[in-house]
């Protein structure tokens, strides 16, 4: 996976840069988030909320980095043959991102990044039968992940009201893979503010989100 990660920044490096983009790339953006984590091996989900900042920042070249905090909160009962399972939980994700665009035309970008992610996470489960007998179970500790992602921003129309940004993303952690496939709706407010939609979802680890969120831009 690194060497592969090497390869694409060498690739993207060795491209020369295309015309003026009509998108900003340098700004702060927050969002709050409403997210399903489905249980493995089961069909019940566990309802949680999330809080976003990032910041990026367009270098020479068309390439942008950025760095990004999520904190994600769980708190929520769940009832599963007789059980009722209390669980409350909180997970801290720290990312560091780095790519490039490419112009299409003066309505359409794609975009190509890397990211890595470390994260610290807490959780406290509360197991009770029907008889009252409870059992109480903690788990904590750090996980780090690196991704690929691939996306587009668009504008449908010359006007540049609304932008549209579909999203592919590959994730590994700890030995495990998924994917996950977003979009963000934005009104843009003015040429330096947005607000908007954003909807992702995984396609393995069975985890769905939507959020809204404001960007403010350089």
């Amino acid at each position: 996976m690194t060497k592969g990660f090497i390869f694409v920044l060498a690739l993207l490096t060795a491209i020369p840069a295309s015309a003026e983009s009509a998108f900003n790339y340098s700004g702060v953006s927050a969002g709050i988030g409403f997210v399903t984590l489905g249980i493995e091996d089961s069909d019940q989900e566990l309802n949680a909320r999330s809080l976003g900042v990032s910041l990026s920042n367009e270098l020479s070249n068309q390439f942008v980095a950025g760095l990004g905090v999520n904190h994600l909160v769980v708190d929520d009962i769940l009832y599963d043959d007789g059980i009722y399972f209390d669980t409350t939980g909180t997970q801290t994700t720290f990312n560091i991102t780095f790519g490039r665009y490419f112009v299409v035309n003066p309505l359409f970008d794609i975009t190509v990044s890397g990211t890595i992610g470390f994260s610290k996470y807490e959780s406290d489960t509360l197991l009770t039968d029907i008889n009252g007998n409870s059992l109480y179970v903690e788990d904590s500790g750090t996980d780090s992940s690196v991704g690929g992602r691939i996306g587009a921003r668009m504008l449908l129309s010359e006007a540049g009201n609304f932008e549209v940004s579909p999203s592919l993303t590959y994730i590994t952690n700890e030995g495990e893979s998924d994917t996950v496939l977003g979009a963000e709706f934005a009104l843009n407010l003015t040429p330096k503010a947005n607000i908007g939609l954003s909807f992702n979802t995984s396609t393995k680890e069975d985890q769905t989100s939507f959020g809204v969120f404001g960007k403010l831009y350089f």
